[in-house]
């Protein structure tokens, strides 16, 4: 990580730099419409190389870029909220060379967006077993949390809610099941001690436990237990399925699948799957046209009541 001296220098040159907070392009038609978070499963990159007679890794890294075009649509959309599925507990599963290559993928694209994503006020967070990380990513997206929380530290107080204009959220080692396990898990060794009586565990409290983890065999409290429910699934490559991606998160989510392979993917596909989220009509279990949705989007269970996990 920066020394003490090198984290001020650098502080100094990108807040100099920094963009002024604003609203984004599109903001207010988006959220009149309710579209908050989007959450997107990249998939194709290997069958995107394979039809071209590539290495698979070569559609890892043409994916990776393929998320600066990706942010910038969500800019223009006025989305505040991105969650990418970078690479889940199940992606350990394939050869070394590929699981190293992705790692290496990542880490570079993170690094040479850090400066510009703090110019844009974009917030980056990561969420699922980062224990697993490469010691250097870790590493990395630690000191990223410092700069952002010195970036909102430097705003007047009144500014600091509004401080970013787009989070990205990237899932990395990310699995839905045991995310839920691992929030059971704790709600029961926390009413084992004493801490809760098992009738205070409602939704929200389990919402709560959500992307938190185990570090050092101490409980993290996630990072991420204030980010709404998914209002869209985007998926590429064709396939129809969640492939354990937000499980619990995405009860009302609407889908769109998309038959472009990832990288593939421009923000002309972004536009048109927020004009098909725009065409439907969301109920939330209500009679047609008798539900209301607040202008934030949906709710997510985590806002229903003030929770927070110590640890």
């Amino acid at each position: 990580g920066l020394c003490g001296l090198q984290r001020r220098r650098w502080h100094r040159r990108w807040l100099t730099a920094a963009a002024p907070a604003g609203p984004a392009q599109g903001q207010e038609a988006a959220a009149r419409a309710g579209v908050a978070h989007v959450a997107v499963v990249p998939d194709g990159n290997g069958r995107w190389a394979t039809a071209r007679g590539l290495p698979r890794v070569a559609g890892h890294a043409a994916g990776a870029e393929r998320l600066r075009g990706l942010v910038d649509g969500c800019m223009e959309q006025g989305i505040k909220f991105l969650t990418i599925f970078a690479f889940s507990t199940e992606n350990w599963r394939r050869s070394d060379t590929e699981v190293r290559a992705i790692w290496t993928i990542i880490e570079t694209r993170v690094k040479q967006d850090r400066e510009t994503f703090l110019k844009r006020r974009i917030r980056l967070v990561a969420t699922g077993e980062l224990h697993r990380l490469p010691k250097s990513l870790q590493q990395l997206l630690g000191d990223i949390l410092i700069d952002q929380e010195y970036l909102e530290l430097s705003l007047p107080v009144e500014e600091r809610a509004h401080a970013w204009k787009l989070t990205v959220v990237l899932a990395l080692s990310y699995g839905a099941r045991a995310e839920i396990t691992a929030a059971a898990r704790e709600l029961v060794n926390r009413a084992k001690a004493g801490e809760l009586a098992t009738e205070d565990i409602d939704e929200a409290l389990f919402s709560a436990c959500l992307t938190g983890g185990r570090r050092d065999n101490l409980w993290v409290a996630p990072d991420v237990q204030w980010l709404p429910d998914p209002d869209l699934v985007i998926r590429t490559g064709g396939e129809q399925r969640l492939s354990n991606f937000l499980l619990w998160q995405t009860a009302y989510s609407e889908f769109f699948t998309s038959a472009e392979m990832w990288p593939d993917f421009t923000r002309e596909s972004l536009a048109h799957a927020i004009d098909s989220f725009l065409g439907r009509e969301r109920r939330f279990g209500a009679e047609p046209k008798t539900f209301e949705a607040s202008p934030e989007g949906v709710p997510c269970s985590n806002r229903t009541n003030d929770v927070t996990m110590s640890s």
